[in-house]
């Protein structure tokens, strides 16, 4: 029995067996170009190996440095055959031929083809979703929340006891949502408001694409309120409205909108009892329109002001009913609040936009006159 090229099996055994093809220098080319991370390495590297041992040791010499050899040096020369090789052999040996004909950039593409349909198969890195998984450099420790695209961990990292909020794509998410959690990094780095969730960390080279946030102890808006009991009071409902629409102006003077303001990324700091706002720019083009979504932008429309007035009315109009699903005129649920604040919250979820407020200036202004008592910011301004 025999080995490829014709070395007998224990001698190619021996040949390749500390030979580790993701250390060298072609996987490292690819890796230091950004085409593979280090777990793809890792893998190219047990496919080339197992590739090698069926095609032969030539293919062997292409990912591997060979000791230099003086000109003068005459060719090893393999111990000839005892036996005749078998079909197989042959087959293996005929396939190691065409392959060594090809040049060496269709050798590597053919290589990556082979790679591509292995992973796909069998070698998929598991996308982290539980507890205890790993996700880069952070270790999983419990899911806090969920939606129509992400999953949120809290999460520690290798390095330090500080733990962070770890916003993960889901394994079914829409390809197009995946660059839009990169392009966080660009709108925090604009949008440096209080009224914000901090954004720590952004990742996506070397696995799952993910955002890290401050862990201040938030939880989602609609918890928040629950733990409140009984029905939620006018003043309660006016001030979560300010508060967030003061974030929402900020952004918009900085030509940043929300686009997806949905009771999911309306957080609340327990320990300051202060609203923080995450998800900026995270709606998917064309994706399936929710209850918080202006009927504009199911036809097709743009993010505008007014798009986002929309989904922050109907969160309160939610909030303030307190339960899911379709909701109507806030007069009609609650017809126990003020009138004035009533009219106000409605006017925002008015069908056209034009029926809707000029400027956040304007719908803010309306709500205070509702209700004086919280009259005054109640976020500091950002810093500039």
């Amino acid at each position: 029995m025999v080995g490829p090229e014709g070395l007998p099996t224990e001698q190619f055994e021996a040949l390749i067996a500390d030979w580790d093809p993701a250390t060298g220098p072609l996987v490292q080319f690819f890796v230091a170009r950004g085409f593979l991370d280090l777990i793809g390495a890792r893998i190219l590297g047990t496919v080339l190996k197992g590739y090698t041992q069926l095609r032969g040791v030539g293919l062997c010499n292409l990912f591997k440095a060979l000791p230099a050899v003086a000109p003068t040096a005459p060719p090893v020369v393999p111990p000839p055959v005892t036996s005749p090789p078998s079909a197989q052999t042959a087959s293996s040996e005929t396939a190691a031929q065409e392959f060594a004909r090809l040049s060496l950039r269709a050798q590597i593409s053919e290589l990556r083809a082979e790679l591509v349909a292995g992973r796909s198969r069998r070698d998929a890195p598991r996308h982290p979703s539980e507890p205890g998984d790993r996700c880069a450099h952070y270790t999983l420790i419990r899911r806090i929340g969920e939606g129509a695209h992400s999953i949120v961990f809290q999460a520690r990292p290798d390095r330090g006891t500080t733990t962070v909020v770890l916003k993960l794509p889901r394994a079914d998410a829409a390809p197009a949502s995946l660059p839009r959690f990169a392009a966080q990094s660009q709108i925090h780095a604009r949008l440096a408001h209080p009224g914000v969730l901090p954004l720590l960390d952004v990742g996506g080279r070397d696995g799952v694409v993910y955002l890290a946030y401050a862990d201040l102890g938030t939880v989602g808006i609609a918890s928040y309120l629950r733990q409140l009991g009984g029905r939620l009071q006018a003043w309660t409902l006016a001030r979560l409205f300010v508060d967030v629409a003061q974030v929402l102006d900020a952004a918009a003077k900085l030509g940043i909108l929300h686009g997806d303001l949905t009771p999911a990324n309306i957080l609340m700091c327990e320990h300051d009892a202060r609203v923080r706002l995450t998800d900026f720019g995270m709606r998917v083009p064309g994706a399936i329109s929710g209850p918080f979504t202006a009927p504009e932008l199911a036809l097709g429309g743009k993010d505008t002001i007014q798009t986002d007035m929309y989904s922050l009315g109907v969160v309160l109009q939610h909030t303030a009913v307190g339960r899911a699903g379709p909701v109507g005129l806030l007069q009609d649920g609650r017809p126990d609040l003020p009138p004035d604040l009533v009219i106000a919250i409605d006017r925002m979820t008015t069908r056209s936009p034009r029926d809707r407020p000029a400027s956040w200036e304007e719908a803010i202004a309306a709500v205070l006159a509702a209700c004086p008592r919280i009259a005054g910011p109640s976020q500091p301004a950002p810093r500039t």
